[in-house]
């Protein structure tokens, strides 16, 4: 199998995350290209909106050092937000997306943060069944006819 790298963010990878998630946004999500300049702003500068803001963002780094999954943590709203949360379709099913999560709720363990939630798309039904599978159950707070909230209760072994 391949060897993945899975990785704190670092500057180096800003344009090919941007790139990446900009065509998995296209290609899977079905979002309109034109659309994507505004809903992505968020990565032009990853640092000052994840990283500076106490949240976090790692990524999943081939052999050939492409960027082939991303997950990013933060706190908008009054609480913890997964965002970005992509993996490239040839690698789906091969544990890169549970590794990714895994590393934002060790984050998350380390802080004592015992809420998070994620914002899917309801085209998305199998990310939303994995979500669920992982213990996500649906949030009343912000359902609309194009996204589901999820959220989850962390539990660390004493709580």
């Amino acid at each position: 199998m391949e060897n993945i790298q899975f990785i704190t963010y670092k500057d180096e990878y800003l344009k090919d995350i941007y790139k990446f998630v900009f065509n998995i946004m296209v290609k899977d999500v079905k979002k309109d290209p034109k659309q994507l300049k505004i809903e992505l702003k968020d990565l032009e500068n990853i640092n000052k909106t994840y990283i500076k803001k106490n949240g976090c963002f790692y990524i999943a780094i081939n052999n050939e050092n492409k960027v082939v999954g991303t997950i990013g943590l933060i706190y908008k709203r009054g609480r913890w937000e997964i965002k970005r949360f992509y993996i490239d379709a040839s690698y789906r099913g091969k544990g890169i997306g549970k590794k990714l999560y895994s590393m934002v709720e060790n984050n998350l363990k380390n802080r004592n943060i015992d809420e998070l939630y994620i914002v899917v798309g309801n085209n998305l039904k199998i990310a939303k069944e994995i979500y669920i599978k992982w213990g996500f159950f649906e949030s009343k707070i912000q359902n609309d006819k194009n996204n589901t909230e999820l959220k989850k209760i962390l539990k660390y072994g004493n709580n």
